[in-house]
């Protein structure tokens, strides 16, 4: 049984967008350009943190935000170009 949750005002899907706190497997998967599989796989690894609620798996946009910025790899610094190789 689902069950709906009704408000007196429409929002508009901009700003539920930026209201939205939790997301599924599904749209984390789109969100972050990776298959459920993949995401599956960073959860079996302790990798992503999340939430369990009955059978559902939720992510909170402030975990997903706090897993991005743990695996971001900063460029390496640009040198001159007379000392810069190339294959």
């Amino acid at each position: 049984m689902r069950f709906k949750i009704y408000t007196k005002y429409k929002l508009s899907d901009k700003y539920m967008t930026s209201i939205k706190q939790y997301y599924s497997k599904a749209e984390l998967s789109e969100e972050l350009g990776v298959s459920i599989r993949t995401i599956d796989t960073w959860i079996s690894y302790g990798l992503i943190s999340y939430s369990k609620i009955g059978r559902r798996v939720i992510f909170s946009k402030a975990d997903i935000e706090e897993f991005v910025q743990r695996n971001k790899h900063e460029a390496l610094q640009e040198q001159n170009s007379s000392s810069a190789r190339y294959w």
